[in-house]
């Protein structure tokens, strides 16, 4: 009897600790998405005469608990005789300059904005984007990352491929906290007949004066995979 007993315990100390392993913790199943605060911001000011402005040295801030700063190393072009951006790219480092993370590329003519994206736990994120903007207010985007921490490296966890993937249709990327998730509102050029060719035949809400959507994507960490996942919701 006692042999049965001892073998019965050893076995529910094991699929106790096999479920342990498997099984993510609550704290990371239930992660949600809380708040943004921009870090960076650089405009190119495109078919403007004006120079490009921003935090052309970069800016320095708090991410997951560590000190870190973003990095501009931008080449310069004189047009109409004002300074613009020829492209470059963005990089991100400790906040002594000890560690390189990644370095994040922006196109001739490119504008970058960055925010911290803060969650229910200790997870944090860092979102980039950049875009090209115009003379008329318009823009489209270039790029765009979601970084953070997995394990002791920084990775990125989704990029404007995903959207790419998820099927979303856009000019430009307009983020938001929403429900939790990070909702990336697909953003497009409306006119007085509607929305462009581009959106033939879609359904469309209009968000702003001259903008529209027809549809988001909605980041969620997934505590299984521990990963970011993703869904595309259309306008209904």
């Amino acid at each position: 009897m006692r042999t049965k007993i001892y073998a019965f315990t050893l076995m529910l100390f094991m699929l106790t600790v096999v479920t342990a392993l498997v099984m993510p913790s609550s704290s990371q199943a239930n992660v949600a998405f809380k708040g943004m605060k921009q870090v960076l911001d650089i405009d190119n000011y495109t078919g403007i005469v004006d120079n490009c402005r921003g935090d052309l040295n970069g800016s320095s801030f708090n991410l997951g608990g560590e000190k870190v700063k973003l990095v501009p190393t931008l080449n310069f072009k004189r047009e109409c005789g004002v300074r613009k951006i020829g492209g470059g790219y963005i990089k991100l480092l400790s906040a002594d300059n000890s560690k390189d993370y990644i370095s994040f590329p922006l196109q001739n003519n490119g504008s970058v904005k960055a925010y911290t994206i803060t969650t229910n736990s200790d997870r944090e994120f860092l979102l980039i984007q950049t875009y090209q903007g115009s003379a008329n207010g318009t823009s489209s985007c270039d790029g765009m990352w979601l970084v953070g921490k997995h394990g002791d490296q920084y990775v990125t966890y989704a990029t404007k491929a995903t959207l790419d993937q998820a099927g979303l249709l856009y000019d430009d990327i307009e983020p938001q906290i929403t429900n939790g998730q990070l909702e990336i509102v697909g953003v497009g050029r409306a006119y007085g007949n509607g929305m462009s060719d581009k959106y033939a035949g879609r359904r469309y809400r209009i968000i702003g004066k001259g903008y529209g959507t027809v549809g988001s994507v909605y980041l969620r960490w997934d505590g299984s995979a521990n990963w970011i996942g993703y869904q595309l919701v259309n306008v209904g």
